[in-house]
Formats: structure tokens, sequence, C-alpha cells
């Protein structure tokens, strides 16, 4: 973000900290039954579609096209 972006220090924070809550939410609850299923399959514990949202959502509020990576 820093270099390619070419976002302040300040910029660069907020937006991590705002990527790293919507990011590191779990599929699943502790405790449901999807878990075991998911860890069969190796899906992996997160979802990989929200982490590209978020970084779309933050290139669009910093008014950088969508592919601009």
């Amino acid at each position: 973000m820093l270099g390619r972006l070419r976002m302040s220090l300040e910029e660069c924070e907020n937006a991590y900290l705002k990527l790293s809550e919507q990011i590191s939410q779990p599929r699943h609850s502790r405790f449901s039954i999807f878990r075991a299923t998911t860890f069969l399959r190796a899906d992996g514990k997160f979802d990989a579609a929200i982490l590209e949202e978020v970084i779309k959502e933050t290139l669009a509020e910093n008014d950088f096209p969508e592919d601009v990576l």
C-alpha cells in the first residue's frame, strides 16, 4: 500500500485494521458440524473471497481502479 498505492502511513494503518477485522472472521462457528467437512476438504479456515472484496473496497475508497495491482 505504501509503495504501490502511494498511501500515507495513517491510510495504510486504517486500511490494514479494517482488512484484518473483516478477513479474520472464521467461516463457521467453533461448534459447527460444517467445520469437520471444511477440514476434510482442506478448504481453509478463512474465505479468500472476503479478502478480495476488502482489497477492492480499499482500492475504490482511494480512487484506484480495481485492476491497478
